[in-house]
């Protein structure tokens, strides 16, 4: 069963579990007293009447309470003072019952939340390591619903269900007992059910586990909608398309109803039939003892006492329905989050060296494809870059530029050949080092729904005024923050739902410079600047870092035009390398593109650029 590996969260915390067992064990065992004291009551009251005395000697009641007890509650005492006496000590014993409820819930709910933390930070901190790939793959909404009420529902009967499993164990074994004392008949009439109150809740279980499983995913497809509109809210009203997303989600809604609706429907034949066999138990119970009583077996306070027992032993063993329906619900929940904890960790294969990093590049007839795939996303792909080079990689959407950027970050891991980084393969090189010496702005800038401080800083939390500053002026976005009523403090929204899409593009870009970088990387990351700001951010970047190699992926052939080195990139292959002027005159995809959009936009980039020096 998936649901027990959760069991190895509770070594941390065994004591709590230990103390909340402790309790479901006593608890039961001290309530079998209650009908037993409220029964020696009623005893007191018809002896009374019986006899006419006043005083109350020991011996007098028959019970099951220890005899010293009994003799403390009496003693030759007036029947007054007996009642008294035996009123205050209800109170008393019923006092600290609660004291001991309110303990038990407390490390019910200590346990619930402790292992409910460790399981989300284990999974959470499980899913920062997962590759590139699964994060491409999996819906963001279906993570949230695992992270969140999934570990929830997976720690409700750790911490609930076995307490109460035990609590109901202790319960009728218990009440079985004390019934047992005053009348074996009764007591065996009382467990005659017990077949059919395990047998059933374990066929229950059998049922519910696989509706509550679609029940699950039901859920999480209605949860991955609602997340991907309010998402794109933007593009939805945009397009006019509220009504088909409204369909869309009413469709979703309806069918995790309709599996909600299979679950109730089989919990409710469920709790009515347990119910008949519960209510029928007690019935028999009772005319039992009334046919006893009748009979003289059996004294008026105690048929009282068994059918307060009764309860005991009857309604606990209908409440494994419950505990049966909150297991398997765990059990779901859990084998979800299994899913997650199997997938393998990206860093099982990483290297140990922290080399010094300088820029130089060396792609060494690297291959690429997916494991799934047949097709190369990258073929037979050779070429170098010197450190300090500006190299702009140019082709047709889909041709693998992209794929070279996450081949160099580690994203993905090559299928051949070798890429080196000043002489050392990226294979032996620490992934989180590799990562934090290139600095990448991509082609859809994100933003955190905070200042436009913090996400400057976002990656350098040291960072001091005068770097965030710097990065500010040198991605040209320092005079429009300046504009802006609170500055540097402005909150830029959800995504940066605020800015211009050049200003979060800018803003990513200072995101970058604000910690000096050996490699730079642009994927298509100045598509939304104006060939002015375009020349702009590039040149204060080269003036500022001359020594960082800067690597740039666009589709805006002026801007590859200034690069030391283009490498033409078509149908997952180097197709030329060199730099415009040898380009364009040469046959192939480059000179294509430079007749097609380059001259017109050349002359316009040119003047741009005679009057940024006026």
């Amino acid at each position: 069963m998936r649901f027990f590996k959760i069991f190895k969260y509770l070594k941390k915390y065994w004591h709590f579990f230990a103390l909340g067992l402790l309790c479901s064990i006593v608890l039961p065992i001290t309530y079998t007293y209650v009908p037993l004291l409220t029964a020696y009551v009623l005893g007191v009251m018809e002896n009374a009447a019986k006899t006419g005395l006043s005083i109350v000697t020991p011996g007098a009641i028959d019970s099951t309470l220890p005899r010293w007890l009994t003799s403390f509650f009496v003693d030759n005492r007036q029947v007054a003072d007996v009642f008294i006496i035996i009123a205050l000590t209800m109170i008393i014993f019923q006092m600290m019952r609660y004291v001991l409820i309110f303990f038990e819930g407390y490390l019910r709910g200590k346990l619930k939340e402790s292992v409910g933390r460790d399981i989300r930070n284990d999974l959470y901190n499980h899913i920062q390591d997962l590759s590139f790939r699964y994060h491409n793959k999996v819906d963001t909404g279906d993570l949230i619903q695992r992270v969140t009420s999934d570990v929830d529902t997976s720690t409700e009967f750790l911490s609930e269900g076995l307490g109460e499993a035990i609590w109901m164990i202790v319960a009728v074994a218990s009440s079985a007992v004390q019934v047992f004392l005053i009348e074996p008949k009764i007591a065996l009439i009382a467990l005659i059910a017990l077949p059919i109150n395990i047998f059933f809740p374990i066929l229950y279980f059998k049922k519910i586990d696989k509706l509550n499983e679609e029940n699950e995913k039901a859920e999480s497809q209605m949860t991955v909608v609602i997340q991907e509109n309010l998402q794109c809210m933007k593009i939805v009203k945009a397009f006019g398309n509220e009504k088909y997303e409204i369909a869309k989600l009413d469709e979703k809604s309806q069918k995790f109803r309709d599996k909600t609706k299979k679950v109730n429907y089989i919990s409710a034949w469920f709790w009515s039939f347990m119910d008949l066999v519960g209510y029928g138990e007690y019935s028999a119970v009772l005319i039992a003892s009334i046919v006893l009583s009748t009979k003289s077996v059996m004294s008026f306070t105690e048929v009282i006492a068994c059918i307060g027992l009764i309860g005991g032993l009857i309604w606990p063993l209908r409440g494994l329905g419950r505990l049966v329906g909150s297991l398997s619900k765990s059990n779901v929940a859990m084998g979800r989050l299994s899913e997650i904890f199997q997938e393998k960790s990206e860093f099982l294969i990483n290297g140990q060296l922290k080399p010094p990093i300088f820029g130089n590049i060396e792609f060494r007839h690297v291959y690429f494809k997916f494991p799934d795939s047949d097709d190369y996303l990258i073929d037979d792909m050779s070429f170098t870059i010197k450190g300090g080079q500006t190299v702009a990689f140019i082709g047709r959407t889909g041709s693998g530029k992209s794929t070279i950027i996450n081949l160099l970050l580690r994203m993905y891991e090559i299928t051949s050949g070798e890429i080196l980084i000043d002489g050392v393969s990226i294979k032996d090189i620490e992934k989180h080092y590799l990562r934090r010496m290139i600095g990448t702005v991509f082609q859809e800038p994100f933003l955190y729904s905070k200042s436009i401080r913090q996400n400057i800083a976002i990656a350098s939390v040291e960072a001091t005024e005068e770097q965030i500053i710097l990065a500010a002026q040198i991605s040209q976005m320092a005079e429009e923050i300046a504009n802006f009523k609170d500055g540097y403090e402005t909150i830029v929204g959800e995504k940066g739902s605020s800015l211009s899409g050049g200003q979060k593009q800018r803003l990513s870009i200072a995101r970058v410079l604000v910690e000096t970088k050996p490699l730079l990387i642009f994927d298509d990351a100045l598509s939304a600047l104006d060939s002015k700001t375009d020349l702009e951010v590039r040149q204060a970047i080269r003036n500022h870092f001359p020594q960082q190699s800067m690597i740039i992926i666009t589709h805006r052939i002026t801007t590859a035009k200034e690069a030391d080195q283009i490498i033409v990139i078509d149908k997952n292959k180097v197709e030329a390398i060199g730099n415009h002027e040898s380009l364009k005159n040469q046959p192939g995809l480059y000179q294509k593109l430079w007749d097609i959009q380059g001259k017109l936009e050349s002359e316009f980039y040119d003047l741009i650029a005679k009057e940024s020096h006026v």
